[in-house]
Parts: C-alpha cells; sequence; structure tokens
C-alpha cells in the first residue's frame, strides 16, 4: 500500500475530529503520517491527490501543507505539489544541537523553581524514566522511544516558558524521523536511562549547576553517537 493508498483510509477519520477545525484535521493527519515514515522522505502529491484522499476542499489541505512547510517538514513547489523533505547529515546535526541547547535551558528553568513545582515535575518525569525502563526490559524498542520522547515532552513543559516549549516542539518533529530510523542501528539505550533518572534526582533536590552539566553531557553523548551511525550506515539523508 502506497501513501496515498494510506491516506484514504484515514481520510474520514481526519475529517470527524470533534472540536478540530478541517485544517487542523489535514495537518494532524498528514504530520503523522510524515512523522511515521508512512510519507517516506521524497514523497511526492499534488494538492488536488490530498484533497480527494481526505475528502476535504482544497482551501484546508492546502493551509495544512503551508504550516507543515513553515515547520521544515515539507516543500510546496507551486502548481505542481509538495515533496516530504529529507533531513541530511548536516541537517541533523543542527537540529539536535538546536534541541539540546533548548532543552539545557528547559533544565536550568525547571530546576531553579520553587521545590513543590520541582517535586511535581519530578513525579512525572520519574513515571516516564519507569516506562523506558519497563519497555528496555520488556525487549520494546518503540515503546522506549514513545517513553523517551514522553520525558523529553515533559522537561519542556514543566519548565514554565511556553514560547521555549513551542519551538522546542518544532524541533522535535524535524528529529524524530532521524531517531526513528536509527533506533534499532543504535546500541542498547541503557545509559540514556539511566542518565534520565540521574537527571530526575539532580532536579528534585535543586542542583542547578549538576543537572545542566549532566544533561548537556547526555546531549553531547547522543549528539557523537548519532553522527557515528549515520556515517557507519552511509545515512547521507532520512
Amino acid at each position: 500500500m502506497n501513501g496515498l493508498e494510506k491516506l484514504s483510509t484515514k481520510g474520514s477519520i481526519a475529517a470527524r475530529k470533534d472540536g478540530r477545525t478541517l485544517h487542523e484535521n489535514a495537518y494532524d493527519t498528514l504530520k503523522e503520517m510524515i512523522l511515521s515514515a508512512e510519507l517516506p522522505p521524497g514523497f511526492l502529491a499534488i494538492e488536488q491527490e490530498i484533497s480527494d484522499k481526505l475528502k476535504m476542499s482544497r482551501t484546508p489541505v492546502r493551509e495544512a501543507l503551508i504550516r507543515l512547510e513553515s515547520e521544515g517538514m515539507i516543500t510546496i513547489f507551486p502548481r505542481r505539489g509538495f515533496r516530504v523533505s529529507s533531513v541530511s547529515v548536516e541537517d541533523a546535526r543542527e537540529i539536535f544541537h538546536v534541541l539540546g541547547a533548548l532543552e539545557v535551558a528547559a533544565v536550568e528553568q525547571m530546576t531553579s523553581q520553587e521545590e513543590s513545582a520541582r517535586h511535581a515535575a519530578c513525579i512525572l518525569l520519574e513515571g516516564a524514566v519507569k516506562s523506558m525502563g519497563s519497555a528496555l526490559d520488556a525487549g520494546d524498542l518503540d515503546a522506549w522511544a514513545d517513553a523517551d520522547r514522553e520525558f523529553h515532552r515533559l522537561l519542556l513543559e514543566c519548565c514554565g516558558n511556553g514560547r521555549l516549549m513551542a519551538f522546542a516542539d518544532t524541533m522535535w518533529n524535524q528529529a524524530h524521523r532521524v531517531r526513528l530510523i536509527t533506533l534499532r542501528l543504535r546500541p542498547l539505550p541503557t545509559g540514556s536511562t539511566k542518565d534520565h533518572g540521574d537527571l530526575v534526582n539532580l532536579i528534585y533536590k535543586g542542583d542547578v549547576d549538576a543537572a545542566c552539566e549532566l544533561h548537556r553531557t547526555h546531549r553531547k553523548k547522543y549528539m557523537q553517537m548519532l553522527m557515528k551511525l549515520m556515517d557507519d550506515y552511509r545515512l547521507n539523508h532520512v
């Protein structure tokens, strides 16, 4: 089944989501399929094809495509359609560098909060870490990746800076396919799970300097591992 055939099975669902505008539904559906690689890098389609498959007019689809292009997920070609963007090695380096800096800033803000706010955040973060550990015990890398993303989402959500979270969310969307493709190429992520648990302990204690340094080192190690994987497997674009 190709990408457009998959869209035809999801279109009626997208058009019926309660409380969402049509363009939001189109955006959610297309974004989900791009992030999951159901619409892979380089996938080409014209606007009318997408409209037909989603059972929507072209206006909400066009609005969704413009939004996806602003987030770096597709490239629109006027009167020709769009293409799903690929992520190069240099793109990945820049994306994860920016994302790492944003997360360290979030860790600093969260660890500087009042004790009650820190402890409430740590309860949520600890839940994500436990889910990561359980997923590893079960040998379920997809569940581990979901729990890991939830951990990073909570870091941003609980820091109290909405603008930082919104910008980082765009970076996460661009980074997701790289993480998805390299997930089974990397070593078993036991070290990442431990780092996250250690970070929660430092946030709980309010140790700003140590928490920031730990997460900065964690992101640096991940970047080095990722660049090596892309080089070893000759993943010039994903």
